[in-house]
């Protein structure tokens, strides 16, 4: 890793731990239990962002151990045998898709586009077998709906085609 992709990845993780403060500062402004003493809505921000801020120093701190024993002339190869341009056009896709499903959500709910969305995920950026990403979008969204919908209680947006 040269100078400028040691800053570049240092830039970037200094943002992914503001990014991860500032969820813990809001997740505790909620609270993180209720009155009763069960789980508050702060919760899972503050554990998400403490989350963030922890897996980025430590990504960090690795790659950089990393990079400095590896040299500069070794190919970026992962372990499933992809380019770090593979992974950069994976990720930009999943970042574009991500986006296009917020706007789709707007129109027709969030349980559907989601469950599009991890399809579209395992088909195009994946490359699963259709009905192997259909099966696993279905029963991921089955159980996000158990568990948040019936459970805990927590609508999810019907988006305006459905009237919400």
């Amino acid at each position: 890793m040269n100078a400028i992709q040691h800053r570049a990845r240092g830039a970037v993780t200094a943002l992914l731990v503001i990014i991860g403060g500032y969820a813990v500062i809001a997740g505790l402004g909620y609270g993180l239990t209720d009155d009763e003493g069960r789980v508050g809505p702060g919760l899972l921000p503050a554990l998400a962002g403490a989350l963030v801020a922890v897996l980025a120093v430590a990504d960090f701190v690795v790659t950089s151990r990393a990079g400095a024993a590896a040299g500069d002339g070794v190919p970026d190869i992962d372990s499933e045998g992809r380019s770090q341009a593979r992974r950069n056009r994976q990720l930009a896709a999943v970042v574009g898709l991500l986006f296009g499903t917020v706007i789709v959500g707007y129109f027709i709910g969030f349980m559907i586009a989601f469950t599009l969305f991890i399809f579209a995920v395992l088909l195009l950026v994946e490359r699963r077998r259709w009905w192997q990403a259909a099966l696993v979008a279905v029963v991921v969204m089955a159980a996000v709906w158990a568990v948040f919908e019936k459970f805990l209680g927590v609508p999810f947006p019907t988006g305006i085609l459905w009237g919400s």
